[in-house]
């Protein structure tokens, strides 16, 4: 959640979006801000290209954290960067903000994106001796299975797509392959 006052509520209010792949298609041309300062942010803003030409990533006063390539795709792009710390978060209409920054001009009517990332809840299985990513992630194979035997992992937690349908279809594969598992056992 990025720190803007009221951020709980502008997500509550649609002005506040997380996933450019579930709603990306709503921008239908109007200018898009993506709240980051990371590889990620760089990402969401040149995947919303699909939808809109007109994007920024406003950093909030962090810098930009990229690689000489990533930047080098972002100007290709013509995608705006605006270090500047955030003064304001206004709600406008149709589900846009304006963002008053720091020492320049107003973002007006710009559909908002934070793409800060995610931060798994991985405490209980790294207790359990569970392989982890370097994002803390736990790592499973194609089954959903960990590194321990009988412990599987799904959602969030998880390196991959955050969705709802994925984290269900991976809920799905794990418990066909426990399933699966668990009769294999009773037949031995």
């Amino acid at each position: 959640m990025p720190t803007i006052d009221g951020a709980y509520d502008l997500v509550r209010s649609g002005h506040l979006r997380f996933c450019p792949i579930c709603d990306g298609y709503e921008i239908a041309g109007r200018p898009a801000v993506v709240i980051g300062a990371t590889e990620r942010a760089a990402s969401e803003a040149r995947f919303l290209k699909s939808f809109t030409t007109d994007i920024a990533i406003a950093t909030l006063g962090n810098t930009l954290d990229v690689t000489a390539e990533t930047m080098d795709r972002l100007i290709d792009d013509r995608v705006t960067v605006r270090c500047e710390r955030l003064v304001r978060c206004l709600r406008s209409e149709h589900g846009t903000v304006d963002l008053v920054l720091e020492a320049s001009t107003v973002l007006e009517k710009v559909v908002l994106y934070s793409a800060l990332g995610v931060r798994p809840h991985s405490q209980l299985a790294e207790r359990l001796a569970v392989a982890l990513d370097r994002d803390r992630r736990i790592k499973v194979g194609s089954h959903q299975e960990t590194n321990i035997q009988g412990i599987y992992a799904v959602g969030d937690v998880v390196t991959g797509l955050n969705q709802l349908g994925v984290s269900m279809a991976q809920g799905e594969i794990a418990a066909v392959a426990i399933h699966n598992r668990l009769r294999e056992r009773k037949n031995d």
